[in-house]
């Protein structure tokens, strides 16, 4: 992969939004993907290293382009909860939401990659179509891995 380009001001701003709220910003390998597919870190122009918690209030008031919400596949969680609160769908319908699960973030590995291309997916997306042209089933709040699909 090659090195990401310098993060320009007119970069759209992705978000990675966790259960309970949490952000990531810089100095992780989520911050490292999010420059890859071209974008600026949320968290990071906020001045969040690492993890650390937002308010959804907080979210909405100063939306993202993109909010990517990063969801558990071992079961549901009142923190988990949060990702399916009315307020989120409202303030980023089609385009402007992707939900991936959470073990895409974790290590550097080959799926790392394809986290990488539903990110590009998702830029071009937010570039080239309205909202409600999305390919992706929002009401289908989990994600399909193609690897898993395939049976590998």
């Amino acid at each position: 992969i090659a090195p990401p380009a310098a993060p320009g001001g007119g970069d759209p701003v992705a978000a990675l939004y966790a259960a309970n709220g949490f952000v990531t910003g810089t100095g992780t390998l989520a911050d490292d993907m999010l420059a890859h597919a071209g974008f600026r870190n949320f968290a990071a122009t906020m001045g969040h290293r690492h993890a650390a918690y937002l308010p959804i209030e907080d979210l909405i008031a100063r939306p993202p382009d993109l909010l990517v919400l990063i969801r558990s596949e071992t079961g549901t969680s009142l923190a988990q909860d949060l990702l399916d609160h009315p307020a989120l769908r409202a303030a980023f319908p089609g385009a402007h939401r992707l939900s991936l699960p959470g073990r895409l973030w974790l290590c550097g590995l080959p799926q790392t990659l394809d986290t990488l291309d539903r990110l590009a997916q998702a830029r071009q997306a937010l570039e080239h179509f309205a909202p409600e042209h999305v390919a992706r089933e929002d009401s289908d709040p989990e994600y399909s891995d193609p690897a898993r699909e395939a049976g590998r």
